[in-house]
């Protein structure tokens, strides 16, 4: 153990409130750039778990629980801890233990220093990079963070929404954002936040961005979802109504339908979904005629394109599934092409 460390130990107790929450806190803001020390020295670890026991003997259990998910849990089981929590109703103490777990990996930062022409992003899909591949130039470089710090925050911003801190919640998914901008559904539920807080000309700007990341059809529905609760808040009923078909159209979801009944009631009764002319002519009218962007939907193709002659099946598997997904009358040679992958894949998976 080294002098800092020493003195570390030293420090800890001398500033403790009597409160173990707060107490708590204060120790991970102190200890937190030693994370690394205390995965490899156990007699660290011990040490100020020691200094922790015994102030606080009779929590011995959330404490033992809570230096396992800051040392040696992964990221996936910590967040699926916290779902377990708040399924529990349990999102107060949620929000304690993920304040706990932020701050401390907040002290991972300091690995991704900004330099020119390279972004550390926590991108792990393969239709994010589509996303990044698609609006960045050729000359930015992607460098993969180690974790994946937009779930993190993703998932503390669920955690603070089940304990209906609302305005924290946008700022967990902001930050989400600062690791992933391309992600569509983040965007959306950060617009979704701001409508909670009545702030709709920011949901209103937000919605927009998102549906220029949107390459799913379930980001599709939960976006005009949120565009049209924003012209439902504005009294424009009809409008609303529309793009709650649209809504539905892309995915059945219970957010459009239970709307749809709200609206019903108030005007008696609702028109008629457009179509044909009647519906690309709203589609311009509104600036939403551009989604899914058309040049985006070659470049899925061409992606998969790609990927098939450099043998990355997968990789070709998930972007023609997603070009089917999105158009309405996909190619023969895609349809063609899907079945192929499909049984080629299954196969793989049998010979395991």
């Amino acid at each position: 153990m080294d002098e800092q460390q020493q003195s570390l130990l030293n420090d800890l107790s001398k500033n403790f409130t009597g409160n173990f929450k707060d107490d708590m806190t204060y120790i991970v803001s102190k200890v937190k750039d030693h994370f690394r020390d205390l995965q490899e020295d156990e007699e660290l670890r011990q040490r100020i778990e020691k200094v922790l026991l015994d102030a606080y003997p009779e929590e011995e259990e959330p404490i033992l629980r809570l230096w396992t998910d800051l040392t040696d849990r992964s990221d996936d089981d910590f967040i699926q801890h916290m779902k377990e929590l708040i399924d529990e109703g349990k999102a107060t103490d949620a929000q304690f233990e993920m304040n706990l777990f932020i701050n401390a990996m907040e002290a991972d930062f300091i690995e991704y220093k900004p330099k020119p022409n390279v972004k550390y992003y926590s991108i792990n899909d393969w239709i994010d990079l589509f996303i990044f591949t698609w609006y960045e130039p050729q000359t930015l470089e992607l460098r993969p963070t180690k974790r994946d710090y937009s779930k993190i925050y993703n998932s503390y911003a669920e955690v603070l929404m089940a304990a209906n801190e609302w305005q924290e919640a946008a700022e967990a998914y902001k930050q989400a954002l600062l690791w992933n901008p391309y992600n569509a559904k983040t965007i959306f539920n950060l617009a979704g936040v701001y409508q909670l807080m009545e702030q709709y000309g920011m949901s209103f700007a937000t919605i927009l961005n998102g549906f220029r990341y949107a390459v799913r059809r379930e980001d599709f529905s939960r976006g005009y979802a949120y565009l049209a609760y924003f012209y439902e808040k504005k009294d424009d009923l009809k409008t609303a109504t529309q793009l709650y078909y649209l809504s539905l159209a892309w995915s059945d979801n219970s957010r459009a339908q239970e709307r749809l009944a709200v609206i019903e009631e108030e005007m008696g009764s609702l028109e008629p979904a457009l179509e044909g002319e009647a519906l690309q002519k709203f589609k311009k009218d509104y600036r939403i005629n551009n989604y899914p962007n058309a040049e985006m939907l070659n470049g899925l193709k061409a992606a998969a394109s790609r990927a098939m002659a450099l043998h990355s099946y997968e990789t070709a598997y998930v972007y023609y599934g997603l070009y089917m997904d999105l158009v309405d009358s996909p190619e023969d040679y895609i349809v063609k092409m899907i079945r192929e992958l499909d049984y080629r894949l299954k196969g793989d998976q049998d010979c395991e």
